[in-house]
Parts: C-alpha cells; structure tokens; sequence
C-alpha cells in the first residue's frame, strides 16, 4: 500500500482511494467531502500530473538517469522519488516508510538535490542517479528544459529557451514589476552554455501552489470554474493579471500557466499567486483568445479581454500614468504598438490596428 502524505500527516490510501484525512489532500483530490474515497483513476491522474511529462525535451534521459524505460513510468517514477515537488508538502510513502521516513528529512525546501540531475534535465547528459533520488526535476511542468539549483537564499528554476523568449521573458517581468503586479522576477543567466532565465521559487513550506488546471475539478463540483472563484474573491489580482496579459500580449496563460496559493497550515486558498511563465509574452495576434475571461460565452481574444475586464471590473495598475510615461522606458520594444494597447483597453482607440 501506498499513502499520500501532507508533510507526516497520512491523507489518502493510494491504491484503494480512501480518505485518511479529507481536508489534508491536495484541493484536486478533496472531491466528495461526504464519501469514503475516491476511484483510483482520480488518483492516478494526480500523480500522472506531477510526473515529468514525456513530452519534455530531455525527458528521455531523465528516465534512463533513474534507469527506467520511457513509456508508460510515471506512477513508477513518483513512487521511486516520493513524488516530491517544490509546489507543495505532498509526497508519497509506502508502508515501511510511512514510520520511518520524516518529511523534513526529505523536503526539497530543506535537503540538497542530486545535483547531476540538473545536467540531465537541462542538457540531457546521461547519469545514472543512484546515490539520491531527491530532486525538483521529476515533477517539473512544461515542454522547455529546466533545471533546479539551491542559491543561499532559496530554490531556484533555469530555464533554456531561445534568446528572443529569454528576453521577452524579462520584458514582460520589467513591466509587470512597474505596475506592481505580483510576478515571479526573472534575469538572464548564462548556464552550463546556454542562454537561459533565472527565477527565484516562490512556493515554501508554508505556501504552496495548486494550478487552475488542477484545482479545476474540485471546484467544478462546488459549482464555479477556477475563472469564476478568482473573480470573486480575489477580484483586483485577477483582473490585473488579464490587463497585463493583454499589455504584453502573452499568447501561454493557459491553465497549468496561473495557479492558486494554498496555506500550507490550514490547507485553505489564500489567493492568485504570482504571474509566472513569460516566454511567449509579444507573440499573441488578434486571433489569440483569453483563457481568463468571458462575455457570457463569447471568447474574446487577448485585447478584448483585457477592455473588457477594464470596463466592468476595473484594476489597480495606473493606465493613464502607464501611457503618459512609456516613451521614457528604457527598453527596447515597439513602444507605440504598446501605447495603442494601453489607448485600446483605455477605450481611447476603438480599433486594435497596431496594436500588436
């Protein structure tokens, strides 16, 4: 039997789908508060989720590194590597280790990572890991290549990319952090050879993330969409998130690309994280629609999203002072095209030629 613990705290039977601590598991999983359990496929899909997808570019080394075959080994690889993440507390125990092992003795906050994982991650060297199994790279999300390194002052994730996403990236971050959005901050860094963003990870032991793509059944069965949830309780975040997205024209907030801070303590939502991931940041046209917001249920593309939300729900970023103060910015950008963006949403501009 395997157990999905919340730091040492035992929540759910793996295999059986039983509830040991309903209000300890992942808001994913907290799907019936009034059954026993849940179908193993359910749980599965979890584990499938934070497994490093096979779609990674390096993804195949990562596997031989733990000297697995390829296909179909995810659920073998988290149970090999405890499923651990730099997202949250959870991790997997079987029965032997559910005595034995304490989560601080292998918590990716605390401990030190296999360090030639990073090699195999990023550049897809080939190792084979036998000495610790402990390492960030086995859950990581997305299709670009990473990797996890430990600074003195905390995680952080590089990112390899083209040298034109590198810098889109930054961009997007220089000016979400002149709006005072609350954003991952992202610098260029020239790793191992390779042009890459540095980013500090924002997650801890008492602060974890759950995606809007994850969270997105448990609230279904509450009645609202991840969308819906966010624009009543945290309602000023979420719409700078979609006027920023519009500013910058991010063409990737999709729903494992925005997430939900969870008190690690209470096991309860306590807002929209920050805005993260901004490698596809000035690639959306006209025809890129927003994942974020509706007119009832009419999709709107990227601009219209970002008007939309201006007109009926307001924000906190300073548009007015924003467009009186570009032409200053020291950046290099289409600084008009960027001007008829602010004008648009403004209401000032009624069309979005040149906008992008």
């Amino acid at each position: 039997m395997h157990y999905l613990m919340n730091k040492d705290i035992p929540c759910l039977e793996i295999e059986t789908g039983r509830y040991i601590r309903y209000e300890r598991c992942p808001i994913s999983l907290m799907l019936d508060p009034r059954s026993v359990g849940i179908k193993y496929s359910k749980v599965y899909k979890w584990i499938q989720q934070r497994a490093v997808p096979l779609s990674r570019k390096n993804a195949d080394a990562i596997y031989m590194a733990m000297q697995l075959p390829r296909d179909n080994s995810e659920t073998e690889l988290m149970y090999l590597t405890h499923s651990l993440s730099i997202n949250d507390n959870f991790w997997i125990a079987d029965e032997k280790e559910i005595s034995n092992i304490s989560y601080y003795n292998i918590s990716l906050f605390r401990n030190s990572f296999a360090e030639a994982m990073y090699l195999v991650a990023l550049k897809g060297n080939k190792f084979t890991i036998s000495d610790s199994r402990l390492s960030p790279e086995f859950t990581g999300q997305g299709s670009y290549p990473k990797c996890f390194i430990r600074g003195t002052d905390g995680i952080y994730i590089v990112k390899n990319q083209s040298i034109q996403e590198t810098m889109n990236e930054i961009l997007a971050c220089y000016i979400a952090e002149l709006l005072g959005i609350k954003t991952a901050h992202y610098d260029y860094i020239k790793f191992s050879g390779l042009d890459c963003t540095k980013s500090k990870i924002l997650t801890n032991e008492q602060l974890n993330w759950e995606s809007a793509f994850s969270v997105s059944e448990a609230l279904a069965l509450r009645g609202q969409t991840p969308q819906e949830y966010m624009m009543k309780h945290y309602t000023v975040d979420f719409c700078n998130m979609i006027i920023f997205d519009a500013l910058v024209l991010n063409a990737d907030r999709h729903m494992k690309n925005w997430s939900f801070e969870i008190d690690a303590e209470s096991n309860v939502i306590r807002g929209l994280s920050p805005s993260y991931d901004y490698n596809k940041a000035f690639e959306a046209d006209s025809k890129t629609t927003s994942t974020l917001i509706f007119d009832n249920n009419r999709r709107l593309n990227i601009l219209e999203a970002g008007r939309y939300t201006y007109n009926n729900y307001g924000c906190s970023i300073d548009l007015c002072g924003l467009y009186d103060t570009v032409d200053g910015l020291n950046v290099k950008m289409d600084k008009q095209a960027f001007k008829n963006r602010i004008a648009y949403i403004l209401g000032r501009k009624d069309s979005q030629i040149d906008c992008y």
